[in-house]
């Protein structure tokens, strides 16, 4: 989209980071059998999912502009209160058609859980992605969605004891150099 829209140029090192990162993905989510992708069946949620994913690369393109004008917390704050105004309605109506509260009730690891995910996970990831988008532009800070699966394998293994096999290592290793490679500047620069 960004090469599309904003005729941002990859060069060929970062398509392969590109190329590279998106096999150790496949690596890390499917633990390296082939035989996962092919039993992949589609669902109607996949496509809210395909959808997030096209929401997320059109905010990103849409805001470089922004990005590049503003600081990243100022294009952070504008895009939180625009969401809040257009879910608020959606919200509203599900709480009045909901059956009770969805939170227990109070317990402070809950609390602690969403105070965490509304400042580390929200607010600094988003001016982080921003700030990337401004310096990197969308199509390098891109690369950095790679790392999801990979930070999911890392939190899984600390936070609930999943077993981390050595495909999964290995697919670690191919998301962190093919993200390098995508980032870094053409050969010779940083």
């Amino acid at each position: 989209m960004a090469a599309l829209l904003l005729r941002e140029r990859l060069e060929p090192h970062q398509w392969f980071g590109v190329a590279l990162s998106s096999a150790g993905v496949l690596a890390v989510v499917t633990n390296g059998s082939p035989a996962a992708l092919f039993a992949l069946r589609l669902n109607p949620s996949d496509l809210l999912l395909f959808a997030g994913v096209v929401c997320w690369a059109v905010y990103s393109v849409a805001g470089r502009g922004l990005a590049r004008r503003y600081p990243a917390v100022t294009v952070t704050a504008c895009a939180y209160f625009t969401g809040t105004v257009l879910i608020l309605p959606l919200a509203v109506l599900e709480a009045t058609r909901s059956q009770g509260s969805v939170l227990p009730a109070s317990p402070p690891a809950v609390w602690a859980a969403l105070l965490f995910l509304a400042t580390v996970c929200s607010v600094l990831g988003f001016v982080w992605w921003n700030r990337g988008v401004a310096v990197l532009g969308p199509a390098r800070t891109a690369a950095f969605y790679n790392l999801v699966p990979v930070s999911g394998l890392v939190l899984g293994s600390l936070l609930l004891g999943e077993a981390v096999t050595p495909v999964h290592l290995g697919g670690a290793v191919l998301v962190g150099a093919g993200v390098y490679l995508a980032v870094r500047g053409p050969p010779g620069r940083p």
